[in-house]
Formats: structure tokens, sequence, C-alpha cells
């Protein structure tokens, strides 16, 4: 009789304990990624066009590395090619290497965002101001009647090597604006 009691504490014990290493490893030591508050104009002074890139910071505030990170830019526009239709536009940040090799556990990343990525989405008078180099984010945020965007990045748990998906919250207008001198 107290070896079956024995067993049962036992076996009973092994599960709650392997509940609470899987939810501490799962759930409470894994990579979190914050975003900065917005995108970012930036600017160099004293140039024609100013505007150079959209800017936005990614940091790790997870207990563990990300690994392969793809990070993607999205924008929704309603009304762009119809009234009532909600195009949603995605397209990664880095199409030449696709990948960054790894965000370690408390460190920030400050990412570009060219306007250049997005020009064959969109229609021609778009492009003819792309063409000319008057093409903003601004530009875009106006195509429609609801516009936002936002970023996507997918990476992998350095401890698990579980894939992550994280979303930035909705970027609106206003845009922040920084300024950089030469």
């Amino acid at each position: 009789m107290d070896s079956s009691y024995g067993v049962i504490v036992g076996l009973a014990l092994g599960v709650l304990s392997s509940i609470i290493v899987w939810f501490f490893t799962a759930r409470v030591l894994v990579p979190k990624i914050n975003f900065s508050e917005g995108l970012y104009r930036h600017t160099v002074k004293g140039e024609d066009n100013a505007i150079s890139s959209y800017r936005f910071e990614i940091e790790n505030t997870g207990k563990r590395d990300i690994f392969d990170l793809d990070v993607y830019f999205c924008i929704s526009i309603t009304g762009l090619l119809q009234e009532d239709i909600n195009e949603y536009i995605i397209t990664p940040i880095f199409p030449d290497m696709s990948k960054i090799a790894v965000l370690k556990s408390e460190e920030k990343l400050a990412i570009s965002i060219h306007i250049e990525q997005l020009k064959k989405y969109f229609p021609t008078s778009v492009k003819d101001k792309f063409r000319q180099k008057r093409l903003t984010l601004d530009d875009i945020y106006s195509l429609g009647s609801e516009t936002y965007s936002e970023i996507i990045v997918f990476g992998h748990d350095d401890f698990s090597g579980t894939k992550k998906h994280f979303r930035s919250p909705k970027f609106k207008l206003p845009l922040r604006l920084t300024e950089e001198t030469n």
C-alpha cells in the first residue's frame, strides 16, 4: 500500500514539476521585442528633398537571444484602388539579405525603411512622384481614407528554436521627425 502511494505522489510531483519547468521556459524566459513608439522621418540637413528614409527601433527585452530575424513593413490603405477595399501591402525590409543574424537579449537595433521598397505597389501618379524624388511616406499615408502601417518580425528563440511572431502597434500620422547633420 505504501509503495503504490509513493508512486502516485511521485508521478503527480513529476507531472507538476514538468508543467512548472515548461511554463517558465515557454512563457517567462522568452525573447520579447518592444518597438519604438512610432516611425521617425530621418532627414539630412542641407539637402533638397531631405527625407532620405524612415526609421524605427526594435529592442529584445526578453531573457534570451533571437536569431534569424525576418522583418517586414506592412501598410494598410483603405480606398487605394476601390473606395471600400482595404489593400494590405507587405514588403521585406531587407529584400537582398532577408535576415538579421542575432538580436541579443537587452540589445536595441535601429532599422531604416526606404521608400523605393514600396514604389512597385502604387498607382502611376505615385510612381511619378517617386521618379521626381518627391515621394514621402506621408504621401503614401494620404492615398486612402484610412491608412496605417506596422512592423512584423519573425525570429527563432535561441534556447528552444521555436519560431516567434512579434507585431508592432499600428503607426499613423503624424510621424516623428529626426535630423542628421553631415
